[in-house]
């Protein structure tokens, strides 16, 4: 299982790094299994890292969401650039 939680980390840093949302939700997923990893291993330490980084990713996805909205709402709010007049 921490194999996996470490691809998913990794990947998920690697599509953020090319823009992309799936980054996020990846590490996101990566986050909730290293939670699962640390209850079921007993290194309740790693909890102190999991639960705050998946709660960022949850943070910094919504914020990437909420710009990119605000982005496509300039792009159609702009000045009429076909009219001269």
């Amino acid at each position: 299982m921490d194999y996996l939680a470490g691809i998913c980390e990794f990947t998920g840093s690697w599509l953020l790094g090319n823009k992309s949302r799936f980054g996020f939700l990846l590490n996101i997923g990566a986050g909730l299994t290293w939670g699962y990893v640390a209850i079921h291993n007993q290194v309740y330490g790693l909890l102190f890292v999991s639960i705050p980084a998946v709660i960022i990713n949850i943070r910094n996805y919504r914020r990437w969401l909420k710009e990119r909205d605000i982005e496509k709402v300039m792009e159609y709010e702009r000045p009429d650039d076909f009219l001269i007049g």
